[in-house]
């Protein structure tokens, strides 16, 4: 997905602050957050990834009475050298990577430091600028690093004397938004692909080389509203038939925005299928692709918008 200098989507997310081991006791985000700063502020809030050729850090942060904001670099040595192309005659040069470096992204992370609902004391509003290659897991599973390697929480279980280790469980999960028929509604599906996995997988006599899952492209006409939701109804169901469990269907909204909608197969109401929920944000300032700092604007719109969030919460909770 190709960013652009003056807008950005945010995804509505929410954060699941679990105990580890399950008979903890709560551990408030707000008693997390120092330590956090502290291990930010040394340098060390870097996860590395995919057998050390790529990492996922925490490069800046602003924190207020009630929201964190977290700026969150990924980087990854096996991406391609990035090219630019002069407009009017084509010429392209590559901007070659040095020695230790990766192509680097950066998104913007808000949190609420309390909870919506003092009954459900684990669960916390958030927002997530959309960005290649930051997605849910990768942060949740960084965030959960650092903070079992900077907090020092025990407690004692039971009748027992001695205390215990324990830690928070970092999970961001998306909330659901849109359900499929209403996104279909604007826009146009323009192609789609199925993914099977593969259980006979091996390719060679030793099992050296095995296939993990089998991707085609299928080719279609494209199709909004009413047409698309039946053509994807009909091509579910034909894929089904031949083992593929998920059709990834290509989406354009109003805006041209490129979208993936992982659908499967198995699914017997596509037309209620709800995915999660996202928001333009248009800024008069500048935005990278990899920021050094938190970008003023965006953190400001993002806080705005979390607090209509948590806003719409407490009114359902009415």
């Amino acid at each position: 997905m190709l960013l652009l200098e003056n807008e950005r989507y945010v995804i509505e997310c929410t954060l699941a602050l679990k105990p580890f081991p399950a008979s903890a006791p709560n551990m408030p985000l707000r008693e997390c957050i120092p330590d956090l700063i502290k291990l930010i502020d040394s340098g060390k809030a870097m996860y590395p990834m995919k057998k050390g050729l790529a990492s996922l850090r925490i490069q800046d942060y602003k924190i207020d009475d009630n929201h964190i904001t977290l700026l969150l670099q990924y980087a990854d040595s096996n991406v391609s050298d990035p090219s630019f192309s002069k407009l009017k005659t084509g010429q392209t040069r590559r901007e070659k990577k040095r020695a230790g470096e990766g192509i680097a992204t950066t998104a913007h992370l808000i949190l609420n430091l309390d909870p919506t609902n003092e009954s459900e004391p684990h669960f916390y509003e958030a927002l997530l600028e959309e960005v290649s290659g930051i997605n849910k897991t990768n942060i949740s599973s960084a965030i959960t690093k650092f903070l079992d390697e900077c907090t020092n929480f025990h407690f004692k279980n039971g009748n027992k004397k001695e205390s215990k280790p324990c830690r928070p469980r970092f999970i961001l999960e998306l909330n659901a938004g849109h359900a499929l028929e209403k996104i279909l509604s604007k826009g146009w599906v323009t192609g789609f692909s199925a993914i099977r996995h593969i259980t006979d997988n091996k390719l060679d006599e030793h099992a050296e080389f095995k296939i993990e899952e089998e991707r085609i492209t299928i080719h279609s006409k494209k199709v909004s509203g009413s047409k698309a939701l039946e053509k994807i109804k009909k091509l579910a169901g034909i894929i089904s038939d031949r083992s593929y469990s998920r059709l990834l269907v290509r989406h354009q909204d109003e805006n041209k925005r490129q979208s993936t909608l992982n659908i499967d197969t198995r699914e017997k109401d596509l037309a209620t299928k709800i995915f999660s929920k996202s928001e333009k944000m248009i800024l008069g300032d500048t935005i990278q692709q990899c920021e050094e700092n938190i970008h003023g604007e965006l953190q400001g719109k993002m806080a705005t918008y979390l607090n209509k969030m948590i806003g719409r919460q407490h009114d359902s909770l009415r």
